[in-house]
């Protein structure tokens, strides 16, 4: 629910490998950029922490950066990439765990947090992160456990969420077509577009991702004159595909509008064009807004860290079969958990529906529990998940779960992984 309470407990924070930003909510609900040092204008803060060895001593920042030019240390930067290639880490004889790491550093952003804004006690967070992989995940979902968080205050959603959720939070005449984001992701170009299909059912918002190698941070810097060719030959290629209202750019390589001339040229040609640094973070407070304030966008996301089909049991219900559905696309895939329990009556298989919301194409799989015990019509209790192994493997399980204290549960279980891309 939004309001006074919303607003001094919610936060965004966007937790990339260069700079971590943060969002709280202003008087009419809408998410803003915190800046580090309060009635200035400085957001960035860069995902960096250094220790002091003589101390023990944490600091976060462009502070972690300034001590360890001075002090004797250990510096972490680009932590989000750090704690993926490295589980463990021994400092000064102590051994931290990845998950702690991402602790230190969060713990010290919401004390940020409360001494430069009017939220005093964090509740809610919607972290977003480039990443939405499992393990990335649940390290920041263990990082804030140990902060004593429960984990039904925190939200992990990816980076093409957070541009959804901007996006649609915006006036509509900016997504009357498709809209384009370009940033920068360990120096590479990365394309972002968001396509809109309101013809037929829910309005569905579909984000795709390309990285093209071709232009790099270090070429704008070095040699823009090839970097402007190079980037306008890919927008006349993305550009001739759809058409787009609007294009956000995101990040200091696009300040310079001189060194990039061809391609601004297109970017602005029929189009609204956006700059700054703050997309992603205030995306993840209209997530929050969403999440938390129970204020829905009315869209259905199919995106990465989102869930592509509808999945649906079929059941036989006053004499027709119907279909249930258990997961339904644009659902968060660590979130897309469901379990539901039937009485078998009459049948050897467990009938599964997988539509694409898109196409509208339905298609069948088949669980056979045949090899269940065999006991009397309506006799045996069955349990059934349905859960997602990542973002493209869905799971599919049927249990035996016996029939009170008739029928002992025998723990017989039949399996089956799913491939996504199969059925889009």
């Amino acid at each position: 629910m939004l309001d006074d309470r919303f607003i001094s407990t919610t936060i965004g924070i966007d937790f990339s490998g260069d700079y971590t930003q943060v969002s709280v909510f202003d008087e009419e609900y809408t998410p803003v950029s915190m800046s580090v040092i309060k009635n200035e204008q400085r957001y960035l803060i860069p995902t960096a922490c250094f220790v002091d060895e003589k101390t023990g001593h944490w600091y976060i920042g462009d502070e972690a950066i300034a001590r360890s030019k001075n002090s004797p240390g250990e510096l972490l930067m680009d932590i989000p990439k750090l704690v993926m290639t490295k589980s463990r880490f021994e400092i000064f004889e102590n051994i931290f765990d990845n998950a702690t790491i991402v602790s230190i550093f969060m713990s010290k952003i919401l004390e940020t947090v409360e001494i430069n804004s009017d939220v005093k006690e964090v509740s809610n967070i919607v972290v977003s992160i480039a990443e939405s992989d499992r393990s990335n995940i649940e390290v920041i979902y263990n990082a804030f456990e140990k902060m004593n968080f429960p984990s039904s205050n925190i939200r992990v959603i990816s980076h093409n969420e957070s541009f959804a959720y901007y996006v649609c939070s915006q006036k509509s005449d900016i997504w009357v077509n498709n809209v384009l984001m370009l940033n920068f992701r360990n120096g590479t170009l990365v394309a972002r577009t968001l396509y809109t299909n309101s013809k037929r059912g829910p309005h569905i918002i579909t984000v795709t991702e390309e990285t093209y190698p071709s232009v790099t941070l270090s070429m704008i810097k070095d040699d823009s004159e090839n970097a402007d060719v190079a980037l306008a030959q890919i927008l006349d290629l993305i550009f001739r595909r759809n058409v787009y209202s609007a294009c956000f750019l995101i990040g200091e390589a696009f300040n310079d509008g001189d060194k990039l001339k061809r391609s601004m040229q297109l970017l602005c040609a029929n189009k609204r064009v956006f700059k700054g640094h703050n997309l992603i973070v205030k995306g993840a407070g209209y997530a929050a807004r969403e999440i938390y304030g129970e204020q829905t966008i009315n869209t259905v996301l199919l995106c990465k860290g989102r869930t592509r089909l509808d999945i649906g049991l079929m059941v036989l219900y006053e004499g027709r079969e119907r279909q249930v559905v258990l997961s339904p696309a644009g659902t968060n895939w660590y979130e897309a958990s469901e379990k539901v329990e039937c009485i078998v009556d009459r049948v050897s298989a467990c009938k599964f529906a997988i539509t694409n919301p898109l196409t509208k194409i339905t298609n069948y799989v088949f669980l056979n529990i045949d090899e269940f015990p065999q006991r009397g019509n309506k006799q045996t209790r069955i349990e059934i998940e349905v859960s997602y192994k990542n973002e493209e493997t869905l799971l599919l399980n049927v249990t035996d779960k016996g029939f009170g204290e008739f029928f002992e549960a025998s723990g017989m279980e039949v399996k089956k992984e799913i491939r996504v891309w199969d059925y889009l």
